[in-house]
């Protein structure tokens, strides 16, 4: 299985040589990336991500992956289709939207009683729900592009 950065490289038509001259690397460097011996340095993955052509996904990928804050704290988002991406957002975004009236009575005092709390937890998951369907909407395939 091919892993993000070689993904990227091949989804941008690239070769491993053109890559690395691109960059400013060795073909060694981009091989051990590519074969997950080394992890990239985020300046290289930003210039990756450059380069490529649209591969801010790969930038996501490498925080989410090889950052041990970003495993924690980002969603994990694949790649799919825009239309389908669409549709999950607004999908998503109608969902949090009917939240509003139980936001406004939850946070109205600026407090979450402990009644509360099950609904705001719930608000919470909702939000954070939108929030990765947003960041997959971001990261869409649109049409006639290649898998990354």
């Amino acid at each position: 299985m091919k892993n993000i950065y070689q993904a990227a490289r091949e989804a941008a038509g690239m070769t491993q040589e053109r890559a690395a001259e691109l960059i400013g690397l060795s073909v060694e460097s981009i091989r051990s990336y590519e074969l997950e011996k080394r992890v990239p340095a985020d300046e290289t993955v930003i210039k990756m991500a450059e380069i490529y052509g649209g591969a801010n996904y790969l930038a996501y990928q490498h925080l989410k992956h090889k950052s041990m804050v970003g495993n924690a704290i980002l969603p994990d988002v694949l790649e799919v289709p825009l239309s389908q991406a669409a549709l999950q957002m607004v999908n998503e975004m109608n969902e949090f939207i009917q939240c509003e009236p139980e936001i406004i009575r939850i946070t109205m005092d600026g407090v979450i009683d402990t009644n509360e709390e099950l609904s705001w937890m719930d608000i919470i998951q909702k939000c954070q729900r939108l929030c990765k369907a947003v960041l997959t909407l971001q990261y869409a395939r649109k049409e006639g592009e290649r898998d990354v």
